[in-house]
């Protein structure tokens, strides 16, 4: 097999026929693929082994860490968790239009503000699946502040997670041990 470079590009043949005459060209073993060939605008050479690896490694850390943003932005704008506090499932989304932790503070600081110690009902997660909302009735300031805190620490841990996964996917060593980390923000 030879691959030459045409243009700029790089092609792999099996015949020698095709490559075009005064063209850069080099044997290459059977099964070489165009990443693992390296053209600099004068030179035409097949990579080691050990640069491949290491390419390899760096697109799949990209590619790792950009599931890992997507998945946090998605968790970020989905977010629910059990409150200790209300003892239901509550929604703790974050987006341009949906934030729960600042309706939750709106509530303590309408109750606080009215002199009022409870609201009748707190709508928590709503399952997008079945449309169930979770519900808590008769929830006391203390327990809105108590799910507040409870948010915050949510918030933290889906952010601790997230820089624990980068610094796991930025420090691996080898593709073995970058595909041996699990991304998901469930269970914190």
């Amino acid at each position: 097999m030879k691959a030459f470079v045409e243009n700029n590009n790089i092609f792999i043949t099996p015949e020698d026929n095709l490559i075009p005459q005064g063209a850069i060209s080099i044997d290459v073993p059977e099964g070489t693929q165009l990443y693992e060939l390296e053209w600099d605008g004068q030179n035409l050479r097949l990579k080691s082994q050990e640069q491949i690896q290491a390419e390899k490694l760096l697109k799949s850390k990209q590619e790792k860490l950009k599931q890992v943003s997507q998945l946090f932005e998605d968790t970020i704008a989905n977010g629910y968790f059990f409150s200790q506090s209300l003892q239901i499932d509550v929604d703790c989304r974050r987006s341009d239009i949906k934030n729960d932790l600042q309706n939750v503070d709106n509530l303590i600081t309408f109750l606080t503000s009215t002199n009022t110690q409870t609201i009748d009902v707190y709508r928590g997660y709503t399952n997008p699946e079945t449309n169930e909302t979770q519900c808590a009735y008769n929830v006391t300031l203390e327990q809105l502040q108590q799910l507040k805190l409870e948010m915050i620490q949510y918030g933290l841990q889906l952010y601790n997670r997230k820089w624990q996964l980068e610094d796991a996917i930025t420090n691996a060593q080898t593709l073995e041990e970058l595909n041996s980390i699990t991304i998901d923000f469930e269970n914190l």
